[in-house]
């Protein structure tokens, strides 16, 4: 079953996917709009290759939690997701804030990132934080993860008997 954790990676996938088919930025040359330009192409490929490797993490993430049988794979894609997420996420981060000329030789003053670049840079922030929830996310409450420690063990007894522990010199 799905917790908090994988929920939030996987809905920050959801939303990072569909943002990335609306308008992220907004070319104007001497202040009349010119040209809005897409998630998919103002991004580039290799930071589109990024965004959709941080994607398919998320969503294998909580597949592999709902259908897993031991606990492994889901551990493993969610320090995964969570190292892959955090990096796409300082490059997509940092991506915005240079605020790229996409191509066409532009001033920083022409490009404009839009409601839609921000609400993918939030989105794409989830994924690393939801796997960061999953990993701390114990679930100590749950009924099968009670845990009744075993009796003590009794003291042995002290060896009684003739030997000698000396050592000789």
């Amino acid at each position: 079953r799905l917790r908090s954790g994988e929920l939030i990676a996987a809905g920050g996938a959801v939303v990072l996917f569909v943002s990335l088919f609306f308008s992220w930025y907004e070319v104007s040359a001497q202040g009349a709009a010119c040209a809005e330009t897409g998630g998919w192409s103002a991004l580039g490929t290799p930071m589109s290759i990024l965004l959709v490797v941080e994607i398919v993490l998320a969503l294998t993430l909580a597949g592999a939690t709902v259908g897993r049988r031991s606990p492994a794979l889901p551990v493993a894609l969610i320090v995964v997701t969570w190292v892959v997420g955090s990096l796409v996420w300082i490059i997509l981060a940092l991506r915005l804030l240079i605020e790229p000329d996409l191509g066409l030789g532009l001033a920083a003053s022409q490009v404009t990132l839009r409601w839609p670049g921000y609400i993918g840079l939030l989105a794409a922030a989830a994924i690393p934080i939801g796997a960061l929830q999953a990993m701390r996310d114990d679930r100590t409450d749950a009924p099968e993860s009670a845990y009744t420690p075993p009796p003590p063990r009794p003291i042995p007894e002290p060896k009684t008997g003739g030997g000698s522990d000396t050592a000789a010199s």
